[in-house]
């Protein structure tokens, strides 16, 4: 796992960009406090259609309780 601010980032920002499209999230920091994350786009495309399956998921069932 890689912490850094946006400081650090902007020197090597294609490293870190490279990184993060072969799987390894970046961490960034802002306060010492985590802040943003940057992930690959086939891991961006997972979470979302995991997001998506599970709210559909959610309205199935909102929708079944309805119907009764």
């Amino acid at each position: 796992m890689n912490r850094l601010t946006i400081a650090e980032a902007e020197k090597d920002l294609f490293k870190i960009v490279e990184a993060a499209a072969s799987g390894e999230p970046q961490f960034f920091v802002k306060n010492d406090e985590d802040f943003a994350v940057m992930i690959s786009y086939e891991d961006f495309l997972e979470l979302t259609a995991e997001n998506s399956q599970t709210k559909e998921s959610s309205a199935d069932s909102t929708n079944k309780d309805d119907e009764r």
